[in-house]
Formats: C-alpha cells, sequence, structure tokens
C-alpha cells in the first residue's frame, strides 16, 4: 500500500495515524507541504468539534470539508447515513481508506464544492464543518486545508448561508472555526448577516473565546 518508505536503512510512515474517539484516522504527515493539495492531520479543533456533538440518534448527517473523514465517521455510530464532501480527491481518497480502516459502511464521501454536488432537495439534521479560516491573500477559500480566503470567511459564510435550505427543522449545526472579529461584534453577528436577519430562527449557541489577532 505504499505506507512506508525507505531511505536508507530507516523505515518512515508516509501518513500520520490518530487515535479519535474510538476510531483510527489516517492523514498526510502533520508538516506543511505546499507541493499538493494535502489533507489536515488531527488538530486540537477535530477533537473539540467531535467532543461538542450531541451523539442522539440521526436520520442523515453531512460533513462538510470531510478532509480525512473523521467527523462523518464518527457521526456513522448514531445516524442511519452519512456523507462527507470535500472539494479535494486526495481527501475523498483518504476518508474511503478511513472508513475501511474502521470498518465502517453507512458512510458515502463524495467529491463536491460543499453541497454543489447534491441533490438540490437534500436535507439533514446532522451537520458538522470545521471549515478553513486562515486569511489568505495568495489562495482562494479552500484551496487548502488552511485558507478561508481574503477576509478568512469565505468557506464559513458559504455553509452559514446553506443552513435554511439543507438543515431540517430539528436538525442541528455543529461548527467549529477560528476567524478574527472586529472590535465590538461576533459571531452571532455575521450569522445574522448571512442569514439576511433571520439569525433568532434559531437557537444559536456561541461558544467562543478571546484569541491571538490575525494582522
Amino acid at each position: 500500500m505504499r505506507l512506508l518508505e525507505r531511505t536508507g536503512e530507516m523505515l518512515r510512515s508516509r501518513v500520520s495515524l490518530f487515535p479519535c474517539y474510538g476510531k483510527f484516522i489516517a492523514t498526510d504527515r502533520s508538516e506543511k507541504n505546499p507541493s499538493f493539495n494535502q489533507v489536515m492531520w488531527l488538530f486540537h479543533e477535530s477533537f473539540l468539534l467531535g467532543g461538542m456533538v450531541d451523539r442522539s440518534p440521526r436520520r442523515r448527517a453531512i460533513d462538510l470539508g470531510t478532509g480525512s473523514g473523521i467527523h462523518a465517521l464518527l457521526a456513522s455510530d448514531h445516524c442511519e447515513s452519512v456523507i462527507g464532501v470535500d472539494v479535494n480527491p486526495r481527501a475523498i481518497e483518504f476518508s474511503r481508506f478511513n472508513a475501511a480502516l474502521n470498518g465502517i459502511e453507512n458512510v458515502q464521501f463524495i467529491l463536491s464544492d460543499l453541497f454543489n454536488s447534491l441533490d438540490p432537495g437534500m436535507t439533514f439534521d446532522l451537520l458538522t464543518a470545521n471549515p478553513p479560516y486562515v486569511p489568505d491573500r495568495a489562495a482562494e477559500a479552500g484551496d487548502n486545508f488552511w485558507s478561508g480566503g481574503r477576509e478568512g470567511t469565505g468557506v464559513l459564510r458559504r455553509v452559514i448561508e446553506a443552513i435554511p435550505s439543507r438543515l431540517d427543522e430539528d436538525g442541528v449545526a455543529n461548527i467549529t472555526s477560528l476567524y478574527p472579529l472586529p472590535p465590538r461584534t461576533n459571531v452571532k453577528d455575521y450569522f445574522n448577516q448571512w442569514l439576511g436577519g433571520k439569525v433568532d430562527a434559531y437557537q444559536v449557541l456561541d461558544f467562543s473565546w478571546p484569541g491571538a489577532r490575525y494582522r
């Protein structure tokens, strides 16, 4: 499977392997390599989102920007069916590998820019996302695992804007992301703008915390 490479007398793994809430997840090695579109290794946000989701039984879940497939695979334990989507073909292959590695069969991984390749009428009662968030003038939002576009919110905004048409009335969206907030604004302000002023139609639980400022 070419998971090991030989350098002289040394063998080195070509992938990283992480335990996460009872699953084993393979990713690219935990070092940036801009020569190809990497699949992000598990970072603290992965474990934070994994622990934040209420694991009550659900009908159909979607994980947006699934990467290694971690959140789709965790959802497989309590959801009848799960879809993981990613715009990166390499991520889809890693996700399918990880599903096989963990013996999971009720998850489908689809190459898609968020919802673009899905049936327009398909909705979900669980949505998870850990979108890229780094402000980046050199890459469009979603071009790699870290770029959120110029403002850092390019992918997140599209996820929030899709909620009214894609989340069931009894559905829950669990999203973790980092981005800069201008003074005297909060996450709910952004969500209200992106939802056309209808944020109060939802129960929004904001777990923001003070963090470093982007320059």
